[in-house]
């Protein structure tokens, strides 16, 4: 059996940040990739026909930025089906997805809301919340990593970005590996470095283990005033607040 060390397996040439190295985008999958692959949602029940092993199933579907977490040496071998992931967001881009699935699944909102009806203000402190906990550690289903400064390749260098371990999911290695191929007109991929994989892992196994050990490096009031674009944010909630009234007005009149 082979043990790959990932501190010695990471062979990237330029360096993006502390946080992460930029690798060749033709190198295999390791622990610590940032792949941009989709995020399958099952909705509602399997519908079998008659007789037929085969079912269909209604899915919400978008391409999200995915780290992974399977181990490397597990990867290099070939040993799994299945590739764990956990999305990772612009802390701006999570607060814009989870309004853009207000638009597109209504059980999501359901969830979000009392009686399902909206309400922006709401909305906006329960993210707000979940966020300014994250950055301290005791919202235990999310991590950030800080922000990163300029580099060759992100000239603004990259916001805060969250870890979403309460939606993470798994896909077939060989999908993966599909689009990974179908991504190399991009020349670089972003890996985190050795320090933060470690990191990221062992949050993701306090997470399973329900508990969580709180930092105080980052500040929520400093990333929301200079990391979140609220304006873009209340764009897309106008749209959803129209989509909502009329929704209402639609079902009063029937």
């Amino acid at each position: 059996m082979v043990n790959i060390d990932p501190c010695d397996a990471c062979d990237a040439k330029d360096k993006c940040s502390a946080v992460f190295d930029e690798i060749d985008n033709t190198k295999e999958i390791e622990q610590g990739d940032i792949l941009l692959l989709p995020y399958i949602y099952p909705i509602g029940r399997i519908e079998f026909a008659e007789d037929k092993p085969e079912g269909k199933l209604k899915a919400w579907i978008q391409k999200w930025n995915a780290v992974v977490l399977s181990h490397s040496s597990t990867l290099a071998q070939n040993k799994l089906d299945l590739v764990l992931l956990c999305p990772i967001w612009g802390v701006s881009s999570f607060y814009a997805n989870r309004v853009e699935r207000l638009k597109l699944d209504d059980e999501y909102a359901k969830k979000i809301f009392k009686d399902g009806k909206f309400d922006r203000e709401n909305f906006k402190n329960k993210t707000d919340s979940l966020l300014s906990e994250a950055t301290i550690g005791t919202q235990y289903g999310y991590s950030i990593l800080k922000k990163t400064p300029p580099c060759d390749k992100y000239q603004k260098g990259l916001a805060p970005m969250l870890v979403d371990f309460t939606n993470a999911y798994s896909l077939p290695v060989d999908l993966i590996k599909r689009y990974v191929e179908k991504s190399q007109d991009k020349p670089k991929r972003l890996r985190l470095t050795c320090e933060y994989r470690i990191d990221l892992v062992s949050r993701f196994n306090y997470f399973l283990q329900r508990t969580v050990a709180p930092r105080d490096e980052l500040s929520f009031p400093d990333m929301k005033q200079n990391d979140i674009d609220y304006p873009r944010i209340d764009t897309m909630l106008d749209k959803v607040a129209e989509a909502s009234e009329k929704k209402e007005k639609k079902t009063g009149e029937s």
